[in-house]
């Protein structure tokens, strides 16, 4: 262990992002969208002032940049401002961030959509390890080169100059997706036994000699790729490990607990939006931990929207019971050891996953399932009716009729008069990658209702990520089929950002499926 100790900090360690750029250099590009002419640019920033501890740690800094090479000065028709901030992550290191105001950039850059790692899809194939070695890139970002002649637009200005950067700055919003492109071309070949999450990468193995094996051949990577690690931030041969927000040990994942904790310190009446966006984003972090969370938290998703209903005891009463919940999440454990060393190899076959989303489909429930909660109907299963839709999603904006008019004539033919809502599901699904890097909302509504708020049968917002996004909901309504209304009645909305889908390429399926029964009492 000390031999490789000392390996990795003569060989792979270093206090300069690029000192290794001349075993090999990456480069990225940052195009602007289309149509764009630099004569509106829209940025004249000028420096924000700085108090006089900043400005000199300021000088030190940029000193610093300029020494290793990392930034030049500028005259460039870009002028982004720069400045410091000292939040909790700030304090724990003992120094103040340098943070660039990139927004007039980053609206007239191109979209590159590389997605994230899903997180707990990485942190499940660690189950069956026992030894690990964590290791974070030093200064991320800076270990890639930005084209020369892409140079000029990422320009700073501080009180005292101008300047512009040879390395990808942070604040760009294509860094993360090129970083990320970049770090699993290096690391593909080698994903059984290492993760990596943008500047996190672990390495896993089953026992010491093949950890041995492991490292060296991650030494060696690192190496051909002119990668620095941080000899600080290091930590090899670990049978307990903290990674991505989680413990794993022998098997078992767990959250850490500041992560638990931090939900309970939000209050019990979260009027603001802001403050209810984080609260929901930390419950999102354990939610693969907790069956339904995401079912309790739907009502609390509706007051992100543009004028919510005044807050109501019900709203604090669903705040502290998710609280609760959060503050009992269970550690997970995988259950098949050979199911999950199979399913470790296929998942990096990109035929295998290109069909399983093609055979994915909203998850069955039972017919007899459905009407139990309605005790007001028999559970005759053969009363029980089942229409199923599917619909290409090339709109970034797309209203849905989830009732169709042929279905609702075939059944007044028949002397029908009513239906009952038993189950509603809805899905939306990548058709050919794994995961869309896109957020998605999926609202569904009665507009018959007049109030927007009393309309909402259903709402999820979610990231098309890691797959497929679906949700089940119980209407437990009755509707007249002979009402002309009754067909528009129930829309499905669907919102993707713009930037996402072009148009006719389908990227994603959305697909419905309804259970009702109908009857001809009058």
């Amino acid at each position: 262990i000390k031999n490789l100790n000392a390996k990795i900090e003569q060989e792979i360690c270093d206090t300069n992002p690029i000192a290794f750029w001349h075993r090999k250099k990456y480069e990225v590009s940052l195009p602007y969208i289309e149509n764009f002419n630099e004569k509106n640019i829209n940025t004249k920033a000028r420096p924000i002032p700085m108090n006089p501890q900043y400005l000199e740690y300021c000088k030190k800094e940029i000193q610093d940049y300029l020494d290793k090479g990392l930034i030049r000065p500028s005259k460039s028709p870009w002028s982004c401002s720069a400045f410091y901030v000292l939040n909790a992550a700030e304090l724990e290191r003992g120094a103040p961030r340098l943070v660039i105001n990139y927004k007039p950039l980053n609206k007239v850059l191109k979209w590159i959509r590389y997605p994230l790692p899903n997180k707990q899809d990485l942190i499940k194939r660690l189950t069956h390890s026992t030894i690990f070695s964590k290791f974070d890139m030093k200064s991320s970002y800076y270990q890639i080169g930005v084209k020369e002649e892409d140079k000029y637009k990422t320009a700073f200005n501080v009180p005292f100059e101008h300047y512009e950067w040879n390395v990808l700055p942070f604040g760009l919003k294509n860094a993360p997706s090129e970083y990320q492109n970049i770090m699993n071309d290096i690391f593909y070949p080698y994903m059984k036994f290492a993760l990596v999450y943008l500047d996190d990468v672990l390495i896993f193995s089953n026992n010491i000699n093949q950890h041995i094996e492991h490292l060296n051949i991650f030494i060696s990577i690192v190496k051909e790729n002119g990668l620095v690690v941080s000899a600080k931030k290091s930590k090899i041969f670990q049978t307990k490990v903290r990674f991505l927000g989680y413990e794993i040990y022998q098997g078992t994942i767990t959250p850490i607990q500041r992560s638990i904790e931090f939900a309970d310190k939000f209050p019990n009446e979260i009027k603001d939006k802001t403050q209810l966006q984080r609260f929901l984003g930390c419950v999102n972090y354990v939610a693969d931990f907790i069956p339904n969370i995401r079912v309790i938290c739907a009502s609390l998703y509706t007051r992100l929207r543009k004028n919510p209903k005044p807050w109501d005891p019900e709203m604090t009463q669903i705040i502290i019971k998710i609280k609760q919940i959060v503050m009992r999440t269970p550690s997970t454990t995988e259950e098949n050891p050979s199911t999950s060393q199979d399913n470790s190899q296929t998942e990096i076959q990109i035929a295998e996953i290109e069909n399983s989303l093609h055979n994915w489909s909203i998850p069955i429930v039972k017919k007899c399932e459905v009407y139990k909660q309605h005790s007001i109907f028999s559970t005759n299963q053969d009363e029980i009716h089942i229409s199923e839709y599917c619909y290409p999603g090339t709109k970034t904006n797309k209203i849905i009729n989830l009732l169709q008019q042929d279905v609702l004539d075939e059944h007044i033919k028949k002397g029908y008069n009513y239906m009952h809502l038993g189950l509603i599901q809805v899905a939306a699904k990548p058709n050919y990658r794994l995961g869309i890097n896109s957020p998605i909302l999926l609202l569904l509504r009665d507009i018959r209702m007049k109030q927007f708020q009393d309309s909402i049968i259903a709402i999820l917002e979610s990231n098309l990520h890691d797959g497929p996004a679906f949700f089940n909901c119980y209407p437990n309504f009755s509707m007249n089929i002979r009402n002309h209304k009754t067909s528009n009645a129930l829309k499905l909305y669907v919102k993707i950002p713009d930037e996402i889908l072009d148009e006719d390429s389908g990227p994603i399926q959305l697909i419905f499926r309804i259970y009702y029964k109908v009857t001809k009492i009058d």
